[in-house]
């Protein structure tokens, strides 16, 4: 997820910041996932996607998570299936909380700029591998998951002549309401 503040939100200005923060420091995604204001929804942008193949849906209006307001929440916050934050998945390293930054904590008062320049290397040349122990944990957490989900899920078998309770669908034709007779 990325934000920024625009003057004005036009589908070119939406294109630039797209390209600047995103193809250019990501590559060319296959999904885009944004809000339906007209910017994304109509040309010039919808065309430019189409251009490079970048399949567009849309999140569903006043949907929170949307807001950028969460944003820095969401980077800096560990995920259950991974124990990592999407930021240090990404770049390498743990993000200064903006707190830390004015107030005097162990992690400001002990930066060395020489030594964190060598671990952040270090940092890099590492994350390949975290981000492969991230995607195992993942997996174990998903199959953890499925398995706790399976027990619970009954298997069913009907034999012909069985009763089952069947539902009489109105006709599609006519619009019902949630004040129709069930």
């Amino acid at each position: 997820m990325e934000a920024e503040p625009l003057a004005t939100i036009s589908g070119r200005a939406i294109q630039k910041f797209f390209w600047k923060n995103i193809v250019c420091r990501f590559g060319i995604p296959h999904v885009l996932i944004s809000d339906n204001g007209r910017q994304f929804t109509e040309k010039p942008f919808r065309s430019w996607c189409a251009e490079f193949g970048i399949s567009q849906h849309f999140t569903s209006v006043g949907h929170p998570q949307a807001n950028g307001q969460v944003l820095w929440a969401y980077r800096s916050t560990s995920r259950t299936a991974t124990h990592e934050t999407p930021f240090s998945l990404t770049y390498g390293a743990e993000a200064v909380v903006p707190a830390e930054v004015g107030l005097p904590s162990p992690r400001i008062q002990n930066f060395v700029a020489s030594a964190n320049e060598e671990e952040m290397r270090c940092n890099l040349d590492m994350l390949e591998a975290k981000r492969e122990e991230a995607a195992i944990r993942m997996a174990k957490y998903k199959s953890q998951l499925a398995r706790y989900h399976n027990v619970k899920v009954r298997n069913t078998q009907y034999q012909p002549g069985d009763l089952v309770l069947r539902k009489n669908s109105v006709s599609r034709a006519h619009s019902s309401n949630k004040f129709d007779p069930n």
